[in-house]
């Protein structure tokens, strides 16, 4: 037994002093001497002068700043009419990148991200998807799911000739007032050189 209990002392002392080198090291320190690359392997991108246009490649769509601003205008258009609405800008995929809701305007956020969603979704915006609906019953059973909603209220936005996302109104008295507050968030992309439209 005794034998046994100094074999294992002895054991326990080779292992202590096989890691005593690696004692204090911090658990970053191979991350902290790491070289800081880009995405390929190269050096890491200079920051850019400005807020980006569109997000990185693997999260398509406007970058915040682009999708907030253009929410501002389009709410700020509604506003100037009298008019309480929700508005949303979402991604290539239909995600939510800005929700604005205007005092008074209750339970219509979900509905400005459907219709700006569905827009991204069939790529056109929802008045045409409307009006293309009414002759094509295909098309009119597809967009009756509840994830989508096809009424006016929705444009396309393209940068650099690429569709990014969408903007979806929802809460002016008609449909078309909504797709007109739509249309004037574009603006916000237009007066840094872009021209988006549906």
């Amino acid at each position: 037994m005794n034998r046994y209990l100094s074999a294992c002392s002895a054991s326990i002392v080779i292992v202590g002093l096989a890691l005593w080198p690696f004692a204090g090291l911090p658990h970053s320190l191979a991350a902290d001497e790491a070289p800081r690359t880009g995405g390929n392997g190269g050096p890491a991108p200079a920051p850019q002068d400005g807020p980006p246009l569109v997000t990185p490649h693997n999260t398509p769509g406007p970058s915040m700043a682009a999708a907030l601003a253009m929410a501002q205008r389009a709410l700020a258009a509604c506003q100037a009419k009298g008019w309480a609405v929700s508005v949303s800008v979402v991604d290539k995929a239909g995600g939510a990148r800005a929700t604005l809701v205007a005092d008074g305007s209750f339970g219509l956020s979900a509905t400005a991200v459907r219709k700006a969603a569905t827009a991204v979704a069939f790529q056109a915006p929802g008045s045409e998807l409307e009006q293309k609906a009414r002759t094509d019953p295909v098309l009119a059973a597809e967009l009756t799911k509840p994830e989508y909603n096809a009424h006016s209220g929705s444009v396309l936005v393209r940068i650099d000739g690429r569709i990014v996302g969408g903007i979806g109104v929802s809460g002016a008295p008609t449909h078309e007032g909504d797709e007109a507050c739509a249309r004037a968030g574009l603006e916000a992309l237009s007066a840094d050189g872009n021209s988006p439209s549906s």
